[in-house]
């Protein structure tokens, strides 16, 4: 018998700018709640995705500013 496919969701977004998981196919968002666009996501990808979301929004803008010169200067490292 084959393996049940994993779950697919699509990420949702509230008023206050909090992500969570809605099951593909399942009707009906809570009230307040929209659908970020329409990528399906196991949800392994989904938690991942929103913790990057939290660390991200936990770091200083130079903080993220120095990340993205260290990546584009790796970036043409690589010829990229």
């Amino acid at each position: 018998m084959p393996d049940d496919p994993a779950p697919l969701y699509h990420l949702i977004i509230n008023h206050n700018k909090q992500y969570s998981l809605w099951a593909v196919g399942r009707p009906d968002l809570p009230f307040g709640w929209t659908q970020v666009g329409d990528k399906q996501w196991t949800e392994a990808e989904g938690v991942a995705w929103i913790d990057q979301q939290a660390a991200d929004a936990e770091r200083t803008p130079e903080e993220v500013r120095e990340d993205e010169e260290r990546e584009r200067a790796a970036a043409e490292k690589r010829g990229g």
